[in-house]
């Protein structure tokens, strides 16, 4: 018996007992395993597997290769950066960034694709970022963020967060290249 994980982009998605072995111990493990309520499978699935919270990001893009960036009040290292907000248990990714941006902005949003998964370096949280564009509203402020603003990827304001920068010219790169046809 062994544990197999599945695992992309140093976050691992699923982890589950490996029962191919031949031996009598792993035989008789699999037989109770088997036995087992798919209740207690789920529970002892829950209690080996890590737990973290997960968010939902977007990087808003306008049709002339600026980023909307918003100026969170309570962030006093890194005060500019994406639209990003927790997920609450039973809503969709999608969701939580739509609210999220309606929360804290007034704007809505029309999300696209998967940008990128990452998890952050203590393996608390993973965050799901989305490629977006605004699709109306009008910005009010809120108590999270006080100002927003349209920069060009290759002129971000001093105090983006570092993860956004490199999430940000990342996603510049990939569409340079792509419209270069490469």
């Amino acid at each position: 018996m062994r544990v197999v994980s599945i695992t992309t982009a140093g976050i691992t998605l699923l982890s589950y007992l490996d029962f191919s072995g031949t031996g009598p111990a792993v035989r008789l493990l699999a037989a109770v395993w088997r036995r087992l309520p798919e209740r207690v499978q789920w529970r002892l699935r829950w209690l080996f597997n890590p737990k973290f919270t997960v968010g939902a990001g977007g990087v808003v893009l306008d049709g002339q290769g600026k980023v909307l960036l918003l100026k969170h009040t309570y962030r006093r290292r890194y005060p500019w950066g994406l639209v990003t907000g927790w997920v609450k248990g039973d809503e969709s990714l999608e969701h939580a960034l739509r609210r999220e941006a309606a929360e804290e902005t007034g704007l809505s949003l029309s999300i696209g694709r998967l940008a990128a998964v990452r998890k952050d370096r203590f393996g608390l949280f993973l965050d799901v970022v989305f490629v977006c564009r605004s699709s109306g509203g009008t910005f009010r402020p809120s108590n999270e963020v006080s100002e927003i603003r349209w920069f060009r990827t290759d002129d971000l304001p001093t105090g983006t967060h570092p993860d956004h920068v490199a999430l940000i010219r990342g996603l510049a790169e990939v569409q340079q290249r792509s419209l270069a046809g490469g």
